[in-house]
């Protein structure tokens, strides 16, 4: 059996319980612990009851961790949920039977295949992380951190415990939402992990955390029956940034990332993912334009609007995407 742990709020709840969902189709018996960062997003969970998820609402862990609680006020809204992550990691490795690994996953995943042929890379090591990848253009991006915590694994033995109370602490300390030279959020601590920690392992499986700061490069194509990354199967990929503008109309944020979309990444990895959010919206039954992300202010909306003749323009251009 295999065991997970993610977080979000209610402004993110369509893409965890798509992510979820998507992790079901192929884990039947995993556990996956969900840290419900908000009440709104307890009750959605509580209503839905997403296949594999053992919900636990932040009170719980605040009761838990009285340092989480104490460093909250001093944080903003995202810089405390990055710092709530590798607490409520630790908190869920020492549930994890002995030996066993625990995989912590970002709400924004989807996966096309079985995470299973990730594990089977995971062997006997005790941290696997995996790195950005990005691409040329994207270089500069490497002051946010080498490697992404979209999927990060631990395993509950003396060296994945070691790192998780590390980087716990590290995380109660300093965990802001701007770059420094040695850290970034929860994120640019990974960087030292490899020197740090003896067996650690970087997932480098091209089909593991394909992301628009990596896909330009991938060399995408279609089997007739799956997507393939250089010739191996797409696992998932990291929806990061992608934001929903209206009812049907996505902005996947390429234009950020230099990505020029052809027909594979657009009908075969993101079309199914707009499905998966658009049936995740009609489950939880709220308004649409009501998610988003924290950064686009409380509503989930863009502090932005783009006007209708602009985002008409965006959408014959190809920039964004209607479902």
């Amino acid at each position: 059996m295999n065991h997970y742990c993610t977080y979000f709020d209610h402004r993110y709840a369509e893409q965890g319980l798509a992510m979820l969902a998507s992790l079901a189709s192929f884990e039947k018996k995993a556990v996956v612990w969900v840290l419900a960062l908000t009440e709104e997003c307890e009750a959605i969970l509580k209503k839905i009851s997403p296949p594999l998820a053992r919900v636990v609402p932040l009170r719980e862990l605040l009761d838990q961790q009285p340092a989480l609680r104490k460093v909250r006020p001093k944080r903003g809204p995202v810089e405390f949920y990055f710092t709530a992550s590798p607490v409520f990691v630790r908190a869920c490795l020492e549930k994890v039977p002995a030996r066993q690994l625990l995989t912590k996953l970002d709400a924004d995943l989807y996966f096309y295949e079985s995470p299973g042929l990730l594990h089977r890379l995971e062997k006997s090591h005790s941290i696997i992380i995996t790195p950005h990848r990005f691409a040329a253009p994207l270089q500069d991006r490497v002051r946010f951190g080498m490697f992404n915590v979209g999927w990060v694994s631990l395993r509950n033995d003396r060296i994945g415990r070691k790192c998780a109370e590390d980087w716990e602490k590290q995380c109660l300390d300093w965990c802001h939402d701007r770059p420094e030279p040695r850290r970034y959020a929860d994120q640019k601590y990974l960087d030292a992990w490899p020197k740090k920690y003896p067996k650690v392992k970087i997932l480098r499986h091209p089909g593991a955390n394909l992301a628009n700061w990596n896909v330009g490069e991938a060399g995408l194509s279609w089997d007739g029956r799956k997507v393939l990354v250089q010739g191996q199967p797409l696992v998932f990929y990291h929806f990061s940034g992608l934001r929903r503008l209206t009812e049907r109309i996505f902005d996947p944020q390429w234009s950020h990332t230099a990505v020029r979309p052809g027909a594979v990444l657009v009908n075969k990895v993101f079309r199914p993912y707009l499905k998966a959010l658009q049936k995740a919206q009609s489950q939880m039954g709220t308004p649409a334009t009501a998610t988003g992300s924290l950064r686009y202010g409380e509503n989930g909306r863009s502090r932005h609007p783009v006007g209708f003749w602009k985002r008409l323009r965006r959408i014959l251009r190809g920039d964004y995407l209607r479902v």
